[in-house]
């Protein structure tokens, strides 16, 4: 209190606490997080997946995108070329993003001078909005020569099951199909040439059954492979079984034929011992002494 200054203070109470002595705190500087840079990987998961199982899979998918995209280096190999694409394509099926989001996407796993071959290409593109489909086609001509897409079309026109099993066929038929998609574009075309690629005798069973569907035309030809595994096999069990026993009959034979010999030669040498005991010849007659 000052000296001079008669105004009444209120007086602390005894059980009042006195007031705690509080030290400013410096505010500490607020952080500000740069510009987020959006990863063209990010892109988001299709949402229509209406089951809980398919709901549960989404974060999963979410994390492995960039595990599914690999990336392509320009290898002077159309197979290697062929299966990045497809690679690309399945994982297409497990997002949701616009036909330009897909090529801008497949442009980022590009590297090495397939970098520099893009950027040619998108200069020839102009202003024109760059959609997946014209990259597909610009990446196929330029990675799947002509000379090779013809050459896998007459492989794929002429394949035959030859040796293969049913499967083994089909994967094949499938492979190559990949390389000419309008010969197949429609099923009863993909049924006509799996058809006519199938072994002999399975096409001579098949005569009398008239697929509707390449799927139908598949399990037939499946069933009829099985079919004839199985006769084969028993016919092999058969064919053991007749080469075992034969052995056998022929052994019982000769060890019959033995014993007949056996016992001619046992009767002749007692009919001659009992001629000599007796002193006759074999016409009846006596020795003389």
């Amino acid at each position: 209190m000052k000296r001079g200054d008669t105004t009444p203070r209120p007086r602390r109470g005894p059980g009042r606490p006195r007031k705690p002595h509080t030290e400013s705190v410096e505010a500490e500087p607020v952080e500000y997080e740069e510009d987020y840079v959006r990863d063209p990987t990010e892109v988001e998961i299709d949402s229509r997946a209406q089951t809980p199982q398919d709901r549960a899979r989404i974060p999963l998918l979410a994390r492995s995108v960039k595990d599914r995209f690999t990336l392509f280096y320009g290898v002077p190999d159309p197979s290697v070329a062929r299966s990045w694409l497809g690679n690309v394509e399945d994982t297409f099926e497990y997002l949701s993003c616009t036909e330009e989001e897909k090529a801008e996407l497949a442009a980022y796993h590009l590297r090495d001078q397939v970098v520099t071959w893009w950027k040619m290409q998108k200069s020839l593109f102009g202003n024109q909005s760059i959609t997946w489909a014209l990259f597909r086609d610009a990446f196929e001509r330029q990675y799947f020569p002509a000379p090779y897409r013809i050459a896998r079309r007459q492989e794929f026109l002429s394949l035959k099951q030859g040796d293969r099993s049913v499967m083994e066929y089909e994967a094949e038929f499938n492979r190559l199909a990949e390389y000419c998609p309008q010969l197949i574009a429609q099923d009863n075309d993909r049924l006509d040439q799996f058809t006519q690629g199938l072994a002999a005798y399975i096409r001579i069973q098949m005569s009398g059954f008239t697929p509707n569907t390449y799927r139908e035309a598949l399990d037939r030809a499946l069933m009829i492979e099985m079919t004839q595994q199985q006769v084969s096999q028993e016919r092999g069990k058969d064919k053991q079984k007749a080469q075992g026993t034969a052995p056998n009959q022929k052994q019982q034979y000769k060890d019959k034929k033995k014993r007949k010999k056996w016992q001619g030669s046992q009767n002749a040498s007692g009919e001659s011992y009992r001629s000599a005991k007796t002193g006759r010849s074999s016409t009846g007659s006596s020795k003389s002494s």
